[in-house]
């Protein structure tokens, strides 16, 4: 056995394993060089692109402001990403169909992709020409519209197309319409079922956006121990009257109108419910609630809670209601009082009757990531949410609420979610005196 190295010789043997082992993980196999100053100087310029050329560098010039810098990094580290992930995008795709592990690598790849070219300063838009999946999620929703009526559910991952229908006798027919519309590379599984079991996430959590509230006080230990419980998804104020309220599922409150949560490990009474008079829960985005937070409660809040929401990263942040909507592929977060914080992609969005509603409404059905749920039991009202993708100002855009979970034969758990911006609109509609509700900002 040698004797180890000490000084000078260590620091070289530490260097060279570092490189070695650096050289092994080394994805990106030519550099970069952003020169950042005034190059007036025309020889120096030309100079320094021959040097860079010689040894196959990629570089680029920019003044020395700091938004120019922020954005030709940005704009560099995301072309150099999403090159990457187009390589591994081409190996997965050898896999035909994917499936397993192949399949779930595949959707993240797809999703982290869309992703980047939704980032501000990236270079091109996100067009449907370019989007992976959007002229093909198109045309096949096309195809299945003349089946709607017995269509339960449907979902486009990669080239596989799983169905689950209430008709035995619809599988040729819609073969049939999606060879006529030159799908015949699909691979099409259908599933025959009477009807979806959905179930609502009210059940089987701290201060404030994810926090835990359950119906009854019973003390900290109980409270611990509750299985009957639901997330407040997040405080929110309206501005005409400065209440300051808290969002969640309007199920969750079907049996009681009082909730109680946790501050500073005491059970206090977080508020009651806001009364919709005309609220009938006819569409899926009618079940959403405001609780207005009890007066005594409030200053508590104020003093020991954070009112913004809670990023991906564990920092709190500013947050709007986003005006866009979700489209199949996009990753998106959520904090929950049964899972905590998750991420997931949205697998399918359309518009039908789901479950106990009786009208037709945009249902929003999200996979957990890395084989884990997305949502549990508890989750109910939880937001779901994005990074804005802004350099200039960190701060969340929120899409959608949590209400329930359904399990697709051949697919799995998908969590059920309504989209924010039409739960806030029904909300205005069905309270008194209720003009608009906001996120709180500091």
């Amino acid at each position: 056995m040698g004797t180890r190295p000490t000084g000078p010789e260590e620091k070289n043997m530490i260097g060279y394993q570092s490189r070695l082992k650096l050289k092994t993980h080394n994805t990106f196999k030519v550099g970069f060089i952003l020169f950042v100053g005034e190059f007036d100087d025309e020889p120096l310029r030309a100079k320094l692109i021959r040097e860079v050329d010689t040894h196959g560098i990629l570089h680029e010039f920019v003044n020395k402001t700091r938004k120019e810098v922020i954005d030709k990094l940005t704009c560099v580290l995301e072309k150099r990403l999403t090159e990457y992930l187009k390589q591994i995008q081409e190996e997965l795709n050898r896999y035909s169909p994917p499936t397993g592990n192949a399949a779930s690598s595949l959707c993240e790849v797809n999703a982290i992709l869309r992703r980047l070219k939704q980032a501000e300063r990236y270079p091109e838009d996100l067009t449907e020409n370019d989007d992976e999946n959007g002229i093909e999620h198109l045309d096949v929703n096309r195809v299945l519209q003349r089946f709607s009526e017995s269509l339960l559910y449907h979902e486009l991952d990669g080239n596989v197309l799983n169905v689950v229908t209430n008709d035995q006798g619809i599988k040729e027919e819609i073969e049939a319409g999606l060879l006529e519309a030159g799908f015949e590379n699909l691979h099409l599984v259908i599933t025959v079922e009477d009807h979806l079991s959905i179930s609502e996430l009210s059940e089987t959590g701290e201060p404030l956006h994810g926090a835990k509230f359950v119906y009854v006080n019973e003390g900290v230990d109980a409270f611990h121990s509750n299985q009957s419980f639901a997330t407040t998804g997040s405080l929110m104020f309206t501005s005409q009257n400065h209440e300051m309220v808290a969002v969640t599922c309007r199920h969750a409150l079907e049996q009681v109108d009082t909730c109680y949560t946790l501050i500073d490990n005491e059970v206090v009474k977080l508020g009651e419910e806001m009364a919709q008079q005309n609220n009938n829960m006819e569409k899926l985005h009618d079940d959403i609630a405001v609780v207005l937070i009890d007066e005594e409660t409030r200053p508590i809040i104020s003093e020991k809670c954070e009112k913004l929401l809670i990023d991906d990263f564990g920092h709190p942040s500013p947050a709007q209601m986003s005006l866009q909507d979700l489209s199949v592929g996009d990753i998106v977060h959520k904090r929950g009082a049964k899972t905590g914080l998750t991420t997931g992609i949205v697998k399918n969005v359309e518009a039908k009757i789901y479950g106990r509603f009786v009208l037709p409404s945009t249902v929003i059905h999200i996979a957990g990531r890395d084989f884990k749920p997305f949502a549990e039991k508890g989750d109910s009202g939880s937001l779901v949410f994005q990074h804005t993708l802004s350099l200039e100002k960190d701060s969340l855009n929120v899409f959608a609420m949590v209400q329930g979970k359904t399990t697709i034969p051949n697919v799995g758990d998908r969590i059920i979610c309504f989209p924010m911006k039409k739960g806030c609109e029904t909300l205005i509609q069905n309270i008194p005196n209720l003009q608009d509700l906001q996120f709180y900002d500091s």
